[in-house]
């Protein structure tokens, strides 16, 4: 009895033990590889734009001349009238932009800009090189940035200098000097523009139909027509309107009236879009 109870006893003793190591956690080799610092910057598009006149910034058409908003007013506008603004737009971000529409949002009171804007047409434009002229694409950036340049960030220097000549000016003369300052500036800007008049830079409509349609559409450029601005370039953008010479009752409805529009180029990545 006493040998039979030692070995169930030994037995037992050997099954808790190998419970025993069973149940055990043991400790495991463990390596690991790191990679630090990885960076993902996000771009930007930003987009900025200026009108072409100087030494002001504001709207392109505005009616009366005077020193605040700049001497390119348009005057009153008469049935048959036309006139022709431009602004420059510069891609201050980090990727490149396509245009993706534009836009001519109404402000103020809406139904009397929407009748002027059933009597308007529209035709907006832009520089362009041929793509087989070599040398075309640069040389027109180096033109677009250059005016834009001479309209921009040498304005102060311009403005400080038709200022010095107004001491001891009467109105009427100081309005005249304004004039000759600023013939003085746009001889400046047609002699860069010739120094490359070899260069056949074409014209590319990228709208042309009534300003009720720019409105209502919300989309007046086509894919085939996006354009692209690259970052850090600029574009040279001009704006004909046109006021149509209907018939007087038409027109009428628009007599005497002030309205206001908002032109707004809108621009998306043109990185896998």
């Amino acid at each position: 009895m006493n040998r039979k109870k030692m070995a169930l006893l030994a037995m037992t003793g050997v099954m808790a033990g190998s419970l025993a190591i069973g149940g055990a956690t043991y400790a495991l080799f463990k390596s690991t590889a790191t990679n630090t610092m990885n960076t993902f910057a996000s771009g930007t598009l930003k987009m900025s734009a200026s009108r072409q006149d100087v030494p002001m910034t504001g709207p392109m058409f505005y009616t009366n001349d005077n020193v605040a908003a700049g001497m390119m007013g348009t005057g009153f506008w008469a049935p048959g009238d036309t006139h022709t603004r431009a602004l420059f737009i510069d891609n201050n971000g980090t990727l490149d932009g396509k245009l993706k529409s534009l836009k001519a949002v109404p402000e103020g009171n809406v139904s009397d800009a929407m009748e002027f804007a059933k009597q308007a047409t529209v035709t907006i434009a832009v520089f362009e090189a041929p793509e087989n002229t070599e040398y075309g694409t640069e040389v027109l950036q180096y033109l677009n940035k250059q005016q834009n340049d001479l309209f921009k960030e040498r304005q102060t220097i311009w403005w400080n200098a038709i200022k010095a000549r107004w001491t001891g000016l009467t109105i009427e003369q100081q309005k005249a000097a304004y004039y000759d300052f600023l013939a003085e500036i746009r001889t400046v800007l047609l002699d860069t523009i010739f120094e490359y008049k070899t260069t056949p830079f074409a014209v590319k409509q990228v709208f042309t139909g009534s300003l009720e349609e720019l409105y209502n559409s919300n989309n007046g450029v086509s894919s085939a027509l996006a354009l692209k601005l690259g970052a850090g370039k600029t574009m040279f953008m001009g704006y004909t309107v046109h006021f149509m010479n209907l018939a007087p009752e038409v027109n009428n409805l628009v007599q005497g009236k002030e309205v206001k529009f908002t032109f707004q180029s809108d621009f998306v990545q043109s990185k896998n879009n």
